[in-house]
């Protein structure tokens, strides 16, 4: 057993989810020109009033989009971002939530999730993709939003990269988080489409119920990608590695005493079934 503060015990109460997004954006240049690129007749908007740092423009009559003017945070994460692409450095990725203002406050939000893969030379859209309700959110907030460019060699010359969406709830008795990945390929290069080859797949969750002092209940897991030396129609095997783990906090005197209660580790290889990398049931994120 372990003698932790009562602040520690509380796991995920509070968590600091700053994104390393806002510096990929300065690298990326100014977001202006890029999103004019791709949305015309772009309009400019008055800020929010619940965030009066960004600069909203209207996209179409039921959506508009913001951008940061310091970039994203974990109060602040509905705002454009933006990465250079370290596989290629002549593309940026480019991830832009469209807001439905007629939902738009600070317990819930509509909202699609374009991901774009642009020129950086002349910010020209090469390819693009639209994440239905990807950003929308209520009781589980959206916090962050981080582009994934490890090394997804799905194919021969084809790199994938990856999206990440993390929601948090604001309950101190029951906190929960959850990171869940999209996986995007470009299976014919500059010429073709942008494929989604995996979707709503969660790569972290943490999640407990406690009295608020010290004693309860804290689960966590996490979950690593690694390309496999197999292949599947034409596509390299994924092997996830899941890591769970369950921690019981008891008061002891003037001590919060944790006990690790299970801790298990688990591996699965994905094989791409001619669509997509199919995740497992209980990886798959759930609806809402």
């Amino acid at each position: 057993m372990t003698a932790v503060r009562p602040l520690i015990c509380a796991l995920a109460a509070t968590l600091a989810l700053a994104s390393p997004s806002a510096f990929a954006a300065a690298d990326c240049g100014p977001l202006l020109p890029i999103v004019q690129a791709t949305y015309a007749g772009l309009s400019p908007l008055p800020s929010p009033a619940d965030h009066p740092e960004n600069d909203r423009y209207r996209v179409s009559d039921n959506r508009v989009l913001d951008i940061a003017r310091d970039g994203p945070d974990s109060y602040n994460a509905h705002v454009v971002t933006c990465k250079p692409w370290p596989a290629r450095d002549d593309l940026l990725l480019v991830v832009v939530p469209l807001l439905d203002p007629s939902v738009d406050s600070d317990v819930e939000h509509k909202a699609d999730l374009d991901v774009l893969v642009v020129d950086a030379a002349t910010s020209e859209r090469r390819q693009f993709y639209r994440l239905a309700d990807a950003a929308s959110d209520d009781a589980m907030m959206l916090r962050d939003i981080t582009i994934d460019t490890a090394r997804y060699n799905v194919s021969q010359n084809n790199r994938a990269f990856g999206v990440r969406v993390t929601r948090e709830n604001n309950s101190r008795a029951n906190p929960a988080s959850e990171t869940t990945l999209y996986l995007f390929d470009r299976p014919r290069g500059d010429t073709g489409p942008l494929r989604l080859v995996m979707s709503d797949l969660v790569v972290n969750a943490e999640y407990g119920e406690w009295d608020t002092n010290c004693a309860g209940e804290f689960h966590s897991m996490s979950v690593t990608l690694s390309m496999a030396p197999t292949a599947t129609r034409g596509m390299q095997d994924i092997v996830l590695r899941s890591e769970s783990e369950t921690n019981v906090n008891k008061p002891k005197g003037q001590d919060c005493m944790t006990r690790t209660q299970k801790h298990r580790t688990e591996t699965e290889t994905l094989q791409f079934d001619g669509k997509q990398y199919p995740v497992p049931v209980q990886l798959h994120r759930l609806a809402g």
